[in-house]
């Protein structure tokens, strides 16, 4: 089936998907082997915008543009804040990129019945 997503959907689809399979449920193989495509797929969106997202920041870390701060945090030193701003939205844009993708479908009544809410979030995309 052919669905349109955003990147930034397919960024947290793939997150959930991994939390998901990371689980090491007993599936259906072919159940399996559908959702292995799908994460597959959206492997290569998260993968591209990565990509992206990298060639946007690397100058800035390449300029030390970036500080550590108490707990651990990051902050942009001041004299860069205005190259960051503009890296940051066009992270944004790519982020709103609508892909259009081909995902496998299940059968919703083949889903086990003891999913929790977070495991239903991940696969639901895929059940019809």
């Amino acid at each position: 089936m052919k669905i349109s997503m955003t990147t930034s959907e397919a960024v947290d689809l793939f997150k959930n998907i991994t939390d998901f399979l990371k689980k090491d449920m007993t599936l259906s193989r072919q159940f399996v082997w559908d959702l292995e495509d799908n994460y597959e797929t959206m492997k290569k969106i998260v993968d591209r915008f990565e990509k992206h997202r990298d060639e946007l920041f690397s100058p800035l870390s390449e300029k030390n543009a970036f500080e550590v701060i108490e707990d651990g945090k990051v902050r942009v030193k001041n004299e860069y804040r205005d190259e960051f701003i503009k890296a940051n939205n066009e992270a944004e844009e790519y982020l709103n990129t609508v892909n259009d993708i081909e995902i496998k479908t299940v059968d919703k009544n083949s889903v086990p019945d003891n999913l929790s809410v977070n495991d239903w979030r991940a696969i639901k995309f895929m059940c019809v």
